[in-house]
């Protein structure tokens, strides 16, 4: 007898170096004040105004990104289109802050690189692919053909990269929450 997996979903984790990560740090923090509220009231961003232009303040980090997108392309075989820019924002998350479950698209790579966290920042959660794994009975939760999501620690200097279409949220960050990311999509 022999049991093989069919389905699954790349997420690449990299941590870039930590003097990158402190000199990320050191430069994108101060301009956290120049973020406000999101419409949804969840956190601070400038996903609509405001951007803190990353890719002219710290393009080493931007190759970073660039190095870990080549690889994971390499792997998967995702393809995006060159011709689209990299879209990229900033969240800076306090105690009670969420971000519902949602998705980037149905083609191309998302990711997500952690400024700053602390252990009181909300972990980001990915969904399994697999709608109907929450109708199967089992006898172990921890069973991978049917977990259906995953948590991904917090951490600064990490870089997370995954399909577009994955679902995903960022889970409620407790008292004195330190969560500061930027988030990033190339659409395919």
């Amino acid at each position: 007898m022999n049991i093989e997996s069919y389905f699954p979903v790349p997420v690449l984790h990299h941590n870039i170096d930590s003097q990158l990560a402190d000199k990320v740090e050191s430069i994108i923090v101060p301009k956290i004040k120049e973020l406000e509220r999101n419409h949804e009231n969840t956190q601070f961003t400038d996903y609509f105004e405001n951007k803190i232009n990353v890719h002219e303040l710290l393009p080493e980090l931007i190759d970073e990104w660039v190095k870990a997108i080549s690889y994971f392309r390499s792997v998967t075989s995702i393809n995006i289109d060159e011709n689209q820019p990299l879209q990229y924002w900033t969240q800076d998350y306090k105690e009670g802050d969420t971000h519902p479950v949602h998705h980037h698209s149905t083609g191309g790579i998302s990711g997500v690189y952690w400024v700053r966290a602390n252990d009181a920042a909300g972990d980001l959660r990915l969904h399994t692919t697999n709608p109907l794994s929450e109708y199967v009975k089992v006898t172990n939760n921890e069973n991978p053909y049917f977990t259906l999501n995953t948590d991904i620690k917090t951490e600064k200097g990490k870089i997370v990269l995954f399909p577009s279409y994955l679902k995903h949220e960022v889970l409620k960050s407790n008292a004195d929450a330190i969560r500061t990311t930027i988030a990033f999509n190339l659409l395919g």
